[in-house]
C-alpha cells in the first residue's frame, strides 16, 4: 500500500495549500521561516490525519482495523505534531 506519507509536502496534493497557510501565519505575526516550519508541521498532520481517517474510519476494505484502533493513531499523530512545534520554539 503506498501512502504518500513519506513524499514531502511540496511535492504531494497538499502542496497547494503550503503558501496560503505561510501567508496567514506571517500576517498574524510570525518570520518567514517560523511560518514555512509551522505550516509544514500543520500539512504533515493534517495529510497524516486524513490517511488515519480514511485508513480505520471511512473504508469497508479495511474491516479487519477496528475504529477503536483508530484513538491511538490520531493521538499518536497529534502528539507528533506537539513535538515538531515545540522544537519550533528552540
Amino acid at each position: 500500500m503506498q501512502h504518500g506519507l513519506t513524499t514531502p509536502v511540496e511535492s504531494s496534493g497538499w502542496a497547494p495549500l503550503q503558501q496560503s497557510l505561510e501567508t496567514l501565519l506571517e500576517s498574524e505575526g510570525m518570520e518567514t521561516s517560523q511560518a514555512r516550519n509551522l505550516a509544514l508541521c500543520i500539512l504533515n498532520y493534517e495529510r497524516n490525519l486524513h490517511y488515519q481517517r480514511e485508513r480505520y474510519l471511512g473504508s469497508e476494505r479495511h474491516e479487519q482495523h477496528k475504529p477503536g484502533h483508530a484513538a491511538r493513531y490520531l493521538k499518536r499523530a497529534a502528539n507528533q505534531l506537539i513535538k515538531q512545534c515545540k522544537s519550533l520554539k528552540n
